[in-house]
């Protein structure tokens, strides 16, 4: 299997159990047989994570934040796949690393698009709806 690079590096077993509180699964241990389980968990996530800041962004805040959405993202999935006779409503503890892992990713997406594709160029604003300069009242001019 390969190895993790990037944020998915960054995103340590350590750091996702200290969100699962007194929850130790076996899967956090990298000895443990199922552990490829946890990796492609963190795969996952990345891929999720990467279109708004990259595989590999620069040290600095935006990577933190990205590895930091990443930790929760994992959490949250393992939470819930792991403790599914624990997870009742809206106030279960994956709904809460839920919630915090989509924050991050607003927050992050609203940074700018640093690591996807954005348009190359210059382009106008979209008019409003009607555009004042050909409808009056309703009708076409």
């Amino acid at each position: 299997m390969d190895p993790l690079i990037g944020i998915a590096a960054d995103v340590e077993p350590e750091r996702v159990h200290a969100l699962l509180l007194n929850r130790t699964p076996r899967i956090l241990d990298p000895n443990d047989p199922d552990h490829a389980l946890f990796t492609e968990t963190v795969r996952g996530v990345v891929a999720e994570v990467a279109p708004l800041v990259g595989q590999d962004p620069p040290p600095g805040p935006t990577r933190d934040l990205a590895v930091w959405a990443t930790v929760l993202g994992v959490a949250h999935h393992l939470e819930a796949a792991l403790f599914p006779e624990q997870q009742l409503g809206e106030d279960s503890r994956a709904e809460t690393l839920l919630r915090r892992y989509l924050g991050v990713l607003a927050d992050l997406r609203s940074r700018g698009n640093g690591g996807g594709q954005s348009p190359i160029g210059r382009f106008p604003a979209a008019p409003g709806y009607p555009d004042p300069a050909t409808y009056q009242a309703g009708y076409l001019l």
